[in-house]
């Protein structure tokens, strides 16, 4: 008979789970790397804005023009603005799967664990086995050797 963890099941189990809080995390990353790029993006294009109005109006620029180009910059703001709202949120929701990362990892590792520590004795006990029948069998050869 063969060594089985009782337990094996929720060993697969936990690593499941502990791949699964991993590609959460790889997730949350790759969105906020994005949103990061957008960020930089949106600071980019607003720089470019302001830029761009103050050599206009350097020039000479009509009214309809600068307002134009303040609800462009006041949108950009706001893009940012807002971009950097999500950017919070996702810091939070990648605390927070970190955290739940964490703690998977740690659910499996006790698993594993006990499963050395229950193959260990299994392999403690299928020596004693195996030495208590080879004990048996020296005696049983000692009394044969001893009767003749």
């Amino acid at each position: 008979m063969g060594y089985r963890f009782r337990l094996e099941t929720v060993l697969n189990l936990k690593r499941r789970l502990q791949e699964a809080a991993q590609m959460e995390l790889s997730r949350i990353d790759t969105m906020k790397r994005s949103r990061e790029e957008e960020l930089a993006a949106e600071r980019q294009r607003l720089n470019t804005l302001r830029d761009k109005q103050r050599t206009q109006l350097c020039h000479g620029m009509s009214a309809e023009e600068f307002l134009l180009m303040q609800d462009a910059i006041f949108i950009t703001e706001k893009r940012i603005q807002i971009t950097k709202e999500e950017l919070s949120k996702l810091d939070i929701e990648r605390r927070k799967a970190r955290h739940n990362l964490v703690n998977r990892h740690r659910e499996k590792r006790l698993m594993e664990k006990l499963r050395e520590k229950d193959l260990a004795k299994y392999k403690e006990s299928e020596q004693k086995q195996q030495q208590l029948e080879a004990d048996e069998f020296t005696s049983i050869k000692f009394s044969r050797n001893k009767e003749e």
